[in-house]
């Protein structure tokens, strides 16, 4: 199995030894579906039908019963058979390789993994966020709270908090002014929440919803 991990904005142009792109070879396929499900996982994963332990489609099937998870696109090697193209692509697999391969192929197959894991997660991240100031939504915000209180009932000690913020006399600016001075006023405050507010992590934005 070949894993590979790109760096945002990468493209799968640059040469094989960029540092923006790093590959891992698992040992076998229960190490494979355990690695990929780790957080910081590979997002283009190459499987072999034949890898000891868990095969190719095997792993395939144990990567879609974690929905969770951010989505890794599969490409499944095998030889030519129809039948194996059926039986891989009704595992989980988004794509198939006949062996063996040229580079050109590999690469066009990886790009087109590419698109489809940041056409992923652009959708995953606008129905996630208000259109307007760019804050998370009201979806992200039961998601957030479904998770603290599911890690509160497993960790008792796990405290979090829900900050309600509202805005005075709204409603007379929209009269009086219109929608576009609203708009702006919204985003300006959004601005100003966003950097007024620490982040939890250096990876992770301001937890705040629109």
């Amino acid at each position: 199995m070949l894993t590979t991990t790109l760096s945002p904005g990468v493209s799968l142009n640059a040469p094989w030894n960029a540092p923006a792109i790093r590959f891992s070879l698992p040992k076998n396929g229960h190490e494979a579906a355990e690695y990929l499900a780790t957080p910081g996982a590979p997002r283009l994963a190459v499987l072999d039908w034949v890898m000891p332990v868990l095969d190719g489609p095997a792993v395939c099937r144990a990567i879609r019963t974690r929905p969770d998870k951010p989505y890794t696109y599969l490409i499944l090697t095998s030889k030519e058979s129809k039948g194996d193209l059926v039986t891989g692509l009704e595992a989980g697999a988004d794509d198939y390789l006949t062996k063996a391969c040229n580079s050109g192929e590999l690469k066009a197959r990886l790009r087109t993994g590419q698109r489809v894991v940041e056409l992923h997660d652009r959708l995953i991240h606008d129905a996630r966020h208000d259109a307007l100031t760019g804050l998370p939504n009201r979806a992200y915000l039961l998601d957030q709270l479904a998770q603290c209180a599911h890690r509160s009932k497993i960790k008792p000690a796990y405290k979090f908090a829900v900050l309600f913020i509202d805005l005075d006399r709204f409603k007379a600016l929209n009269d009086s002014l219109g929608h576009a001075a609203e708009d702006e006023l919204l985003t300006q405050i959004a601005e100003r929440l966003l950097t007024s507010v620490p982040r939890t992590s250096t990876s992770k934005p301001p937890r705040l919803r629109a």
